[in-house]
């Protein structure tokens, strides 16, 4: 699993990094450093993170271009803040 691919798993199923590292165990802003590609994924936290988005296969085309797009605006949103300081 890349970085890349947990971001876009992660918006496909519709949760922030806060609620994925509820789910994961995981600090949010280890969960931020992995989506920026700061910090390795563990083959302990890979399995985490596939139980986490096993349900993933089941969404339809239209899901995950919505979430594409979260995950684009979330970038966007980000970049803005970072930009403002």
């Amino acid at each position: 699993m890349r970085a890349k691919d947990l971001k876009i798993l992660r918006c496909i199923a519709g949760l922030t990094q806060g609620q994925l590292a509820s789910r994961t165990g995981l600090s949010e802003i280890m969960i931020s450093l992995i989506e920026r590609g700061h910090s390795q994924i563990s083959k302990k936290h890979e399995i985490v993170f596939k139980e986490v988005f096993r349900d993933i296969e089941n969404f339809s085309t239209k899901d995950l271009l919505e979430a594409l797009g979260r995950a684009e605006n979330e970038k966007i949103s980000h970049s803005s803040r970072k930009q403002a300081n």
